[in-house]
């Protein structure tokens, strides 16, 4: 799928200590946000949020959503949803 969005930096637009449970420790984490549209789909307004530790030591995390994002607020919400849905998924 390929995608259309306005050119723009991915620097961390909000940074903030999060516990990563596995690992068993404090990472400072980073996250920033953009519109995107696929071309295959024109009609479709997505947001992708990227979330990067700060020293990155780990990959970082690409999530795409129809939920239109449009402050740090719910960009962070919308990370430690996706965050516990993992940590349920994994106890299966």
């Amino acid at each position: 799928m390929t995608f259309n969005r306005e050119p723009r930096s991915f620097r961390a637009r909000s940074t903030k200590k999060v516990w990563d449970k596995e690992k068993k420790i404090a990472r400072k984490v980073g996250v920033a946000w953009t519109s995107v549209t696929p071309v295959e789909l024109l009609d479709i307004q997505l947001f992708l949020v990227i979330t990067r530790d700060k020293i990155r030591k780990y990959s970082p995390m690409y999530l795409l959503t129809t939920i239109e994002i449009t402050s740090k607020k719910l960009t962070w919400e919308m990370c430690h949803t996706y965050m516990h849905r993992w940590e349920i998924e994994q106890t299966f």
